[in-house]
């Protein structure tokens, strides 16, 4: 043996705890790396399995004033547009725990296209049904079989809707959710 080796033998010899210590490091480190980029590529992988499943949507086009189905076809005829639909949101009133809280209503899609995830329940069959995220059954303290009430700005503060004004209170515009009780059927988990 020569006698840098033999020198090294003996450091370590003198300091054991201090050398466990350092290899014990070492490999946690190497460990704790390969376990968090391999972790972050089976999180990738399972989101995009999600969202492949649910058909979320690449690209969403939004507009204060509205699409018209003239417009959702103009986007459909985009070269690399696979499908293209219009759908309806709207910001509505409900009571969560005694307080008027704000919530979004959406409908739909006949095309699948960012269908949310049944967790328990199934989907509304009648139109007096509804589903809704797991986070508005915990806020709300409501499950399965419960009635959910949304209600207009107007009717809040005690005055009348006029009939097919919106939440805004814009007469123009046809009321695509009317304001009522609701049934909810569903527990669902939005892939937005």
């Amino acid at each position: 043996m020569r006698a840098f080796s033999k020198d090294i033998l003996r450091t370590i010899g003198g300091s054991k705890k201090r050398y466990l210590s350092i290899v014990a490091i070492c490999a946690l480190g190497a460990t704790m790396l390969t376990g968090l980029s391999i972790a972050c590529l089976d999180l990738r992988e399972s989101a995009e399995a999600l969202y492949e499943r649910q058909h979320l949507y690449d690209i969403s086009v939004q507009s204060t004033l509205g699409l018209t189905q003239d417009d959702v076809d103009e986007l459909a005829g985009i070269e690399g547009v696979a499908v293209a639909e219009g759908g309806y949101e709207i910001e509505t009133y409900t009571e969560v725990d005694s307080i008027r809280s704000t919530v979004m209503l959406k409908t739909l899609l006949s095309s699948g296209i960012n269908e949310p995830y049944v967790v328990e329940g199934s989907f509304p069959d009648a139109p007096n049904e509804i589903a809704v995220t797991e986070n508005y059954l915990h806020a709300a303290n409501k499950s399965i079989g419960d009635t959910v009430t949304f209600e207009s700005a107007e009717e809040k503060r005690g005055g009348t809707a006029e009939e097919g004004s919106d939440a805004a209170g814009s007469s123009d515009t046809p009321a695509i959710f009317e304001r009522g009780r609701y049934t909810i059927t569903a527990s669902v988990f939005d892939p937005m």
